[in-house]
């Protein structure tokens, strides 16, 4: 079972534990009448779709020892992407349950519900649940349409980055809906009601967090532009901190970068070994609009600010030898690393680096790829999509000669790790001795 589908199962399985706690939980299994049906399924995908939620928000705090749990903040975010789509799932099942046999009543397709005698539940309470309520109905179009806009990658990230703060608006919704919808059924008879408000205060104040600006502070430096090159699309910068935190990193991290002429941070892996921890070099491709102009708008001298280091793409596995594999931009973490190896002695197993390069213009621009490979010790093999030279599963068997006790890391697009991974596979390689950089913000 991967990460992401662990957490997401956990997830759900701890909100299966609060719903099993609470007052008349699974009535339908003593008594399968359809509005008991329908009571149990409206609780049940309520309650496990504001345990994601929270996790979605918690992940998004990019907390140091969440971090480390999830396994990386790039996996941690492939962890809030997809728990992100099953909680507005299950909220849309919540509400679609919910409403559609009031909406049939109404039409005359489904007797009204015969409702029986009920407690003497006090105004305020009822007032309280019931703004909930009416928030929360509405609060979820805009979640169905937020998630949508999210998946579709079309949509330039700039517009992605200020809808997506809308979500934390719609966390909040859905804490208060979460915590007032338990005095009605009165849930804090059960130990229930006090997870779910734990969960409300606690996911708040992650957001709030968030929204004031709060998340990373104790990562942040300063830094300015001391030297920049474009080589066709590809951007060599290098930095130098000014301020106090001088930002120690290791080979395989990446950090959030802002520009003083732009008001939005972007991730980008750092192409520097951290030797020097207030010296910083980041390999940067034109993929999107804010890369691209980022040519037209750098400048020597030009401030930047910083936070990180996160991510937890590392080299240090206990097999016998190590295949890496660079698509494009991806060389750069192995850059970091052949850095540090040529400063310590070079490698102390066999390593190949296959760097995969879509033109032969792209690959112009590491001009000291050969020579840092010579003196780490790691042999360099360069493909070029231009020339048909396309790197395989086969290929990597062929040069190493086994798939046994051998690692491979991967930092690249999605579908060229799949395509690797899965003819690996085929020929009996173990899928945990794969280990990639799955950084996307989408």
């Amino acid at each position: 079972m991967s990460r992401t589908n662990r957490w997401i199962g956990g997830s759900i399985l701890f909100g299966v534990l609060i719903y099993a706690m609470a007052p008349n939980a699974f009535a339908a299994i003593s008594d399968p009448g359809f509005w008991n049906w329908r009571r149990d399924i409206v609780l049940f995908s309520g309650t496990i779709s504001f345990v994601l939620m929270t996790l979605v928000v918690l992940i998004s705090t990019r907390n140091p020892m969440l971090e480390r749990l999830t396994g990386g903040l790039d996996k941690g975010y492939v962890i809030h992407k997809w728990a992100g789509i099953w909680a507005v799932s299950t909220g849309a099942l919540h509400w679609l349950v919910e409403k559609t046999p009031k909406w049939t009543y109404s039409l005359g397709v489904w007797p009204e519900k015969v409702k029986g005698a009920r407690a003497a539940v006090p105004d305020w309470q009822v007032a309280l649940w019931k703004s909930g309520n009416v928030a929360a109905e509405y609060t979820i179009y805009a979640a169905i349409i937020l998630t949508i806009i999210a998946l579709i990658n079309r949509i330039p990230y700039r517009y992605f980055r200020f809808t997506h703060k809308a979500f934390a608006f719609s966390y909040l919704v859905f804490a208060w809906h979460s915590a007032t919808i338990m005095l009605k059924p009165d849930w804090f008879a059960t130990p229930s009601g006090y997870i779910v408000l734990a969960l409300a205060v606690v996911g708040s104040i992650a957001v709030l967090q968030g929204l004031f600006g709060y998340i990373g502070l104790s990562r942040r430096a300063e830094a300015v532009v001391t030297a920049f090159r474009d080589h066709g699309g590809i951007l060599d910068i290098r930095l130098a901190a000014t301020g106090g935190y001088a930002m120690a990193h290791n080979p395989g991290q990446f950090a959030f970068l802002r520009f003083d002429h732009d008001a939005e941070p972007h991730p980008f892996s750092f192409a520097s070994s951290g030797k020097d921890a207030k010296q910083f070099r980041f390999g940067i491709k034109a993929l999107g609009d804010y890369t691209t102009k980022l040519a037209e708008s750098i400048s020597v001298g030009q401030r930047v600010k910083l936070e990180g280091p996160y991510g937890g793409f590392h080299f240090d596995h206990p097999t016998s030898r190590q295949v890496w594999i660079a698509g494009g931009i991806g060389i750069t973490p192995f850059l970091a690393r052949l850095e540090h190896l040529a400063a310590n002695g070079g490698t102390d197993r066999p390593v190949d680096l296959w760097y995969c390069a879509a033109t032969v213009e792209s690959a112009k621009w590491l001009t000291d790829l050969a020579s840092l490979c010579e003196e780490a010790g790691v042999t360099l093999h360069v493909m070029v999509a231009e020339r048909q030279e396309f790197l395989s599963a086969q290929g990597v068997q062929e040069t190493t000669g086994t798939i046994e006790d051998v690692s491979v890391l991967f930092c690249g697009p999605h579908g060229f790790a799949r395509a690797i991974l899965g003819g690996l596979k085929k020929r009996g390689f173990d899928e945990n001795n794969f280990h990639y950089d799955a950084f996307g913000m989408r």
